[in-house]
């Protein structure tokens, strides 16, 4: 599984199709449930590795393991510009499609009684739907083209980032107005954090003292977030953007640095997601629905995104999207931290229901792959 994105081609290439789908273009097996599963089952519920002692030892890395997710999209976001209006729209559409299925089905559940009593179903609701918009970005096998079909799974990575910071903030405040001018003062304390760590980063002089920089800069940018109760993948994303938009050598050794340690981080992002999650009866039915209806948005978003742009998205597209990506757990985790424990049953139904959507991601490889 990878996380960065690619350098992209001028913007005719990038509206065309490709007509068909090669190995390289398709998602390989994800490492995503299996790392959820190990941690449900070294977490309190399983072999008990990770007690509850030893889950809040690390709680503090959190924030960081966060921020590196939503820098490394944020210092990549700018190949977005090569897509048209068209396929960006489409990309949207198809996110937005699988949203409103999962938040239908979960407000149908608490309509059923299904949900137990909680201060707010719509947060439960929200938090459930933005973690869906998510999909495995996809290996590229050729590094010398960009289809549309990455521009519309890197659009949907997106969602749980920007999304779901706003969300955040409206869950903390009493009113959009204020959740607004908090995540613009936030946004701008972080926009001057990362201005500051890419001057350091710039005189830095040698590789260790420039990893130390990087490394520092990432952990103010997230406890910073995590602090003000705010999201810290969208702190992250605005701080690699910020860093993309700067330009220069600091830039490709931010990037650099931060690919450098990105893979022990995911891994603990989901290991402590999973080991974070309550298995229960409740849990495993909604995350049943949330897999289900997850599905269905993918592939029925992946229909109108098509016609939206023809030509634009590959044939086949709602399939591919069915595998799904670290994004989601992680905005699901960062909203149980940002909004408190009224919110645990939303990580629990995240992270199980991602775990199903994988199972099912795999038999559709299995069946594509007999025929």
């Amino acid at each position: 599984m990878t996380v960065s994105f690619h350098t992209s081609p001028p913007p005719a290439l990038a509206s065309q199709a490709d007509a068909t789908i090669d190995a390289g273009e398709r998602p390989s097996r994800s490492p995503t449930a299996a790392l959820l599963a190990a941690g449900v089952a070294c977490g309190p519920q399983g072999l008990g590795f990770l007690s509850p002692s030893a889950l809040l030892a690390l709680d503090p890395a959190m924030p960081v393991a966060l921020a590196i997710l939503g820098v490394l999209v944020g210092l990549s976001v700018a190949g977005l510009r090569v897509a048209t209006p068209r396929v960006l729209a489409a990309a949207t559409f198809e996110a937005a499609v699988a949203m409103a299925c999962v938040a239908g089905a979960m407000v149908f559940a608490w309509r059923l009684d299904l949900l137990p009593a909680m201060p707010s179903v719509a947060e439960f609701c929200t938090v459930c739907a933005v973690a869906a918009a998510s999909s495995l970005l996809l290996p590229r096998g050729d590094h010398s083209k960009r289809g549309a079909l990455h521009l519309v799974i890197e659009a949907g990575v997106l969602v749980p980032i920007v999304l779901g910071g706003v969300a955040l903030a409206v869950f903390r405040e009493a009113s959009v107005g204020r959740a607004v001018l908090l995540t613009a003062q936030a946004i701008g304390a972080v926009l001057l954090l990362a201005v500051a760590a890419w001057l350091l980063v710039a005189s830095a002089t040698n590789d260790t003292e420039r990893r130390l920089f990087t490394i520092a800069a990432v952990m103010v940018v997230g406890g910073a977030a995590d602090y003000l109760s705010l999201s810290a993948l969208l702190g992250g994303f605005v701080a690699g953007a910020a860093w993309h938009g700067l330009n220069g050598p600091a830039r490709d050794a931010l990037r650099e640095d931060v690919r450098y340690v990105r893979q022990p981080f995911l891994a603990m992002v989901l290991v402590l997601a999973g080991a974070n999650a309550h298995v229960s009866a409740l849990a495993i039915a909604l995350a049943g629905v949330y897999a289900f209806a997850r599905a269905a948005g993918k592939l029925m978003g992946a229909l109108m995104a098509a016609r939206i742009a023809p030509g634009g998205v590959p044939a086949g597209v709602g399939r591919l999207l069915l595998s799904p990506g670290v994004f989601g757990v992680a905005f699901a985790l960062n909203a149980l931290r940002a909004v408190g424990p009224s919110l645990a049953l939303a990580l629990d139904v995240v992270v199980l229901g991602t775990i199903v959507a994988d199972a099912l991601a795999g038999v559709v490889r299995r069946e594509e792959t007999a025929a």
